[in-house]
């Protein structure tokens, strides 16, 4: 069933998976759906994917694990292309984005209600470690000596930086949605006056990350 973004919410919460690129991650969304419906047979579950990811469901009769099946247009086939603008994804006044690599082994309510509160928030812990958007080797090191994240965060005006892990993303304000997608954009864009390395450098990985732009948006907005 495909279904366009509608400003008619679908359903009070839902979850939210995203599909493109290899068929690995749509199989890995059918899996994560299925672990899902060991706990969860109530609340809606939208994919949003490509149009062959949809023609590879319909060839394998798996429309129906979906509740929701959107198209999504190819600038937002990328994980700033689609994390930065989560905000046009809002198919249920509560929404629950999740990467297709989770597997579910306990009952999801007591999660929902945890994040009721929030209108907009990403997992992770407070402060971010040392590896947070830097090298991944002995490089960090001169970081720390250095001192460059100090700077950075003095530069754009933060005194703080979580470590955000997008993996699982809560979000029932499309207004404050889009002003962390807006100023992620913006904090992404300006990563040559940052410390931050581009994640494509690192062996194996062909996208930017989102997570630091994401957590100095956070930052900045409080």
């Amino acid at each position: 069933m495909l279904r366009s973004v509608q400003h008619k919410k679908l359903a009070p919460e839902g979850y939210v998976y995203i599909s493109y690129g290899a068929a690995k991650y749509l199989k890995h969304a059918v899996a994560s759906v299925i672990s899902l419906r060991r706990y969860d047979k109530e609340r809606p579950v939208a994919l949003i994917c490509e149009e062959r990811h949809k023609k590879t469901l319909e060839s394998q009769n798996l429309t129906d694990i979906f509740d929701v099946i959107h198209i999504i247009a190819p600038k937002r086939a990328s994980i700033v292309g689609f994390k930065h603008n989560i905000h046009e994804y809002l198919f249920f006044d509560r929404n629950l984005f999740l990467d297709s690599d989770i597997v579910w082994c306990k009952n999801p309510d007591p999660l929902w209600k945890s994040l009721e509160p929030f209108a907009f928030t990403i997992t992770g812990t407070q402060v971010a470690d040392n590896f947070f958007g830097g090298p991944k080797n002995v490089g960090v090191v001169s970081d720390i000596i250095l001192r460059r994240r100090k700077r950075t965060l003095k530069r754009f005006g933060l005194t703080y930086l979580s470590r955000v892990q997008t993996g699982m993303i809560y979000v029932q304000d499309y207004n404050l949605a889009k002003r962390v997608g807006d100023l992620s954009k913006k904090m992404l864009a300006s990563k040559h006056e940052t410390h931050f390395r581009s994640r494509t450098l690192e062996h194996g990985r062909s996208e930017e990350s989102c997570e630091w732009s994401m957590a100095m948006a956070m930052s900045k907005l409080d």
